[in-house]
């Protein structure tokens, strides 16, 4: 971020976040960071994995947490005044798209949510459960079932 301060920065974001919240999406230098070099050595510690990762990983968490590397930009820092953040293409977008195509194509189709949030692998039973079903039964015939989510 300070690299191009004062200068503006316009970031055009596709959005693979329910409810696209910048913070969550991988928004890049564009958005505050609420995480900090305590945090990440809390995870560190708390997953036991400290010493399996790389030592220049760790010396550089410990450089920012003797303050030699500076925090993150947060939420106020003035690197912020000339950002501007456009979502130009997100979940919903993308299944009213896939909806559309499928239904030129001849399918009958079906919006199961664009909110699904979850494990992987549950929502993959999930969706597989309905797959069999629609095999099994044929209905409906030809079927496109459209989701999205974050996983």
């Amino acid at each position: 971020m300070r690299s191009y301060y004062p200068a503006t920065l316009v970031s055009l974001i596709l959005s693979d976040v329910v409810g696209d919240d910048l913070d969550v999406i991988a928004s890049g230098p564009g958005v505050p960071d609420s995480g900090t070099f305590q945090d990440c050595m809390a995870l560190f510690k708390k997953y036991n994995i400290l010493r399996q990762l790389p030592r220049s990983i760790v010396n550089f968490i410990e450089a920012g947490l003797s303050g030699k590397v500076p925090e993150t930009p947060k939420t106020g820092d003035p690197v912020f005044e000339k950002t501007h953040n456009l979502i130009i293409g997100s979940n919903i977008e993308a299944i009213v798209a896939a909806k559309q195509k499928a239904e030129s194509l001849g399918y009958n189709t079906l919006v199961l949510s664009s909110m699904f949030e979850g494990e992987t692998r549950d929502l993959a039973q999930f969706y597989g459960a309905i797959a069999r079903e629609i095999a099994k039964t044929g209905h409906p015939p030809p079927a496109c079932i459209l989701s999205g989510e974050y996983l």
